[in-house]
C-alpha cells in the first residue's frame, strides 16, 4: 500500500468525521476554547493531525464493524455471493508479483472499500450525535432517524457490493497467477 493512498483515505474519513466531532465539540463548549487559540500555525497543525488521527480511528472501528457484518452475511444469512468470492489464500503481494498494474488496481479497490467502511461508521456516529442533541419532540428528530437509518443501510449495501467486486477481482488475479 502506498503512503499517499493511506493518507488520503484517512483524511477523507477524518474529514467526514469532523461533522459529528464538531457537533460534539460545539455542544460541550470545547470548540469555543479552541477558537481562542491565537497561533494559527499551531491550530492548523493540530487540525490536520486531528483529522488524520480521527480518520485512522474511524477506519479501525469500521474494520471491526464490517468484519462482523461480513460474518453475519456469510454465516447467518448465508449470503453466498459474498462467500463465493471470499479468498484469504491470495495476497496483495502475489497480485503485485503477477503484474504491478494489477497490484495498483487492487490497491485502488482496497482504498475504495476502506472509504466505504469509514462512511458506514461516520453516518452511524453522525446520526447518533444528531439524535442526542436534537429535541425528541422536533420533526427533525424523526427525519434524522429515518434519513440516518436509510443512509446507514445504503452505505452497508455499497460496502458489500464493493467487497463482492474486489473479491471477484482478486479471484481472477489468483486464476491468472495459477496459470503462469
Amino acid at each position: 500500500m502506498n503512503l499517499r493512498g493511506i493518507l488520503i483515505e484517512y483524511f477523507i474519513t477524518g474529514g467526514f468525521a469532523l461533522i459529528w466531532v464538531y457537533l460534539i465539540l460545539k455542544h460541550t463548549g470545547i470548540y469555543s476554547e479552541i477558537k481562542e487559540i491565537d497561533n494559527k500555525v499551531i491550530l492548523g497543525i493540530f487540525a490536520i493531525s486531528s483529522v488524520y488521527m480521527i480518520g485512522l480511528i474511524v477506519d479501525h472501528i469500521g474494520k471491526y464493524f464490517t468484519e462482523a457484518i461480513r460474518y453475519l452475511l456469510v454465516n447467518v444469512f448465508f449470503y453466498e455471493r459474498l462467500k463465493e468470492v471470499e479468498n484469504k489464500s491470495f495476497s496483495v503481494a502475489q497480485v503485485y508479483f503477477l503484474n504491478s498494474e494489477l497490484g495498483k488496481q487492487y490497491e485502488m479497490r482496497s482504498s475504495r472499500d476502506r472509504i466505504a467502511r469509514g462512511s458506514i461508521i461516520n453516518i452511524l456516529f453522525l446520526t447518533i450525535v444528531l439524535l442526542y442533541f436534537l429535541p425528541q419532540e422536533s420533526n427533525y428528530f424523526s427525519y434524522t432517524s429515518i434519513v440516518g437509518s436509510v443512509l446507514f443501510f445504503l452505505f452497508i449495501m455499497i460496502w458489500v457490493r464493493f467487497q463482492y467486486l474486489s473479491g471477484i477481482f482478486l479471484r481472477q488475479c489468483k486464476e491468472l497467477f495459477e496459470k503462469n
